[in-house]
């Protein structure tokens, strides 16, 4: 019986066949998702041309937002897929859409496309999408098939990032978890930067804990190669600004002025990489109000304002339950959410790995260490609401919007080595971690691959619901203009508990009240008044109604405004919002063809 955990006595055996097995399934899961399925993941992939044709700053044509040039071929096929994902988010690709789309080839001609977003970050973290895309022009794979191979030598950068990242650390239980969730699974297979970047976050702990545990006999290499990876992920990663702290906290084992020095220089390299970006990135999508730097200032001038809002961000229920639900993961572009049960089976399934990262950790080794990655976890939280505060609310905010679940996945990777630290030895502990490990990701990487088969593939709307044309908003509520709309899919035997709309605010935090009316013929069945800034970005807002039939409904600005909501449109014509009902008996009916909550 014990022959069969000889394999993995050796501790690195088991972490590169962890890595293998990260990679393999993400691979699998890149094979399913669609192109451009992830958030932002055009831009990105056009961020790693234009690096292919050497261009590290983008540029702004005549006050535009800021872009390059692009391949005419691959400005085709970015639009063969990620403009009907934007204009029908419950699109369905055909074969002869993806036939079209496979066959689009490199045009060897350029035109101006505009990524940015993506001008904040240091070109050099593309490398790998980059080189994916010169192999396979080079050899003359069509755009469809070099943007596969993109994907491809991400992920596997992200694998050798990682098992370096092992071999010089073994990482806790609780940071294999998080690496194995679906949404680290659906980033790592995606052309995006989240997954290199979180290894080499990773990889940077690594080295810091390595750094400190050598103390005197640490030679200058270890130092070197901790600046270059922290000033990697900060020039790509700003949110984690924080973790420059760990370069300085060297010098706490080391006693060597090179500490400082290296801390300094990468400091130096991130701000003035920041100050460049920030020049010139022209960036229309985001209306803040005033400067960032003005925006910044104002708030260092009165930090209570800052806490004041963070804590009315963190408070509200409703966005605290979107963070919790969109770290473990809700894909797509945030339109892919997993059921309520799994949500709960994922959190419950952390458990065992947070025990056990308790249990095998060296407590009393490397106390300062430990306590300055977990200070730069929470610091790190604290900036990633901070930084979003400055750069994407209309200030003065009420709330911060725009803050996603997944960007906390380093800070509690980087928590997880604080409390998990070291190995003791117990075979036991260890088998336990090992087999709940491998069972964990199988089973994490079935619900990814199982969701992605379903919102992309399968149709839950395919024999009785008229064909969907197009999903798109309505006119943005304001005084002059209110939200009328008809209810045509509520009869039923029971009374109606709760209606569901689904809103969207253009990425950004409404203010002001607003008031929704609900008929019955020209009788008033409900009433209710809401806070446009509690409003979430293509989700269900749900006001409780207690009414037998309802026929339409009116939404009515009080003081505010700037709110629209989804609706679909039929082949025969007509236009429905997307809606919800519960009724008494516990049934619910959704819009056909809108997402489901």
């Amino acid at each position: 019986m014990t022959d069969l955990f000889i394999p993995l006595r050796n501790i690195r055996n088991f972490n590169s066949l962890f890595v293998l097995a990260l990679v393999c399934f993400s691979i699998l899961i890149s094979s399913i998702a669609p192109p451009f399925t992830s958030p932002d993941e055009a831009d990105h992939i056009k961020r790693a041309y234009f690096l292919s044709k050497g261009k590290i700053v983008l540029e702004s044509i005549n006050g535009g937002d800021s872009g390059g040039m692009l391949d005419s071929g691959m400005y085709d096929y970015i639009n063969s897929y990620y403009s009907k994902l934007m204009d029908n988010r419950q699109h369905r690709f055909s074969q002869d859409e993806i036939n079209y789309a496979s066959s689009i080839s490199w045009a060897g001609e350029e035109r101006f496309s505009a990524a940015p977003g993506t001008n904040y970050y240091f070109p050099i973290i593309y490398a790998p999408q980059s080189a994916g895309l010169i192999v396979g022009k080079a050899l003359g794979l069509s755009v469809d098939n070099s943007y596969r191979l993109s994907r491809l030598f991400a992920t596997i950068s992200a694998g050798i990032i990682l098992l370096l990242a092992f071999r010089i650390c073994s990482p806790p239980a609780l940071a294999l978890f998080f690496l194995a969730i679906p949404m680290s699974l659906f980033q790592l297979s995606s052309s995006s930067i989240d997954g290199i970047t979180t290894a080499i976050s990773i990889l940077s702990i690594s080295i810091f804990l390595k750094s400190c545990e050598i103390s005197q006999k640490q030679t200058w290499k270890y130092l070197l190669y901790l600046s270059i990876c922290v000033t990697m992920l900060l020039t790509s990663r700003i949110h984690m600004l924080p973790m420059i702290g760990l370069v300085f906290a060297t010098y706490f084992y080391t006693k060597s002025i090179r500490s400082v020095i290296s801390g300094t220089l990468s400091l130096l390299l991130v701000f003035t990489w920041l100050l460049i970006a920030m020049k010139t990135t022209v960036d229309s999508r985001v209306f803040v109000g005033a400067s960032t730097s003005d925006v910044v200032l104002f708030y260092l001038k009165d930090p209570i304002a800052f806490f004041s809002v963070f804590f009315g961000t963190i408070l509200d229920l409703p966005r605290a339950s979107a963070y919790l639900e969109s770290f473990i993961g809700i894909l797509g572009w945030l339109d892919a959410p997993l059921t309520k049960s799994q949500y709960a089976f994922f959190y419950i399934s952390s458990i065992i790995p947070a025990i056990l990262t308790f249990r095998l950790a060296l407590v009393n080794e490397l106390v300062f260490a430990r306590a300055m990655l977990l200070s730069c976890s929470v610091a790190s939280i604290f900036f990633i609401f901070f930084a979003l505060l400055v750069t994407y609310n209309t200030h003065p905010a009420n709330v911060i919007g725009g803050v996603q679940g997944r960007y906390f996945i380093i800070p509690m990777i980087m928590a997880s080595y604080a409390i998990g630290y070291g190995n003791i030895h117990s075979s036991l502990l260890k088998n336990l971690k090992y087999a709940y490990m491998a069972v964990f990701i199988v089973a994490s990487s079935y619900i990814t691959a199982t969701l992605l088969i379903k919102k992309y593939y399968v149709s839950e709307y395919y024999v009785k619901a008229p064909k969907v044309i197009s999903t798109e908003p309505s006119t943005p509520l304001s005084e002059e203009s209110p939200i009328v709309f008809k209810i045509v899919n509520a009869d039923s035997s029971a009374r109606i508990n709760r209606i569901g709309v689904m809103f969207a605010t253009w990425a950004r935090v409404n203010q002001g009240l607003a008031k929704i009316e609900l008929y019955n013929g020209s009788d008033i069945v409900h009433h209710e008044d809401f806070d446009l800034s509690k409003i979430n970005d293509n989700k269900y807002e749900y006001f409780n109604v207690d009414a037998p039939l309802i026929s339409s409904a009116k939404i009515i600005s009080a003081n505010g405004g700037g709110v629209s909501i989804w609706s679909v449109k039929y082949d025969y014509g007509e236009i429905l919002p997307c809606l919800v009902y519960e009724f008494s008996n516990g049934a619910r009916k959704f819009t056909p063809g809108c997402p489901t909550p």
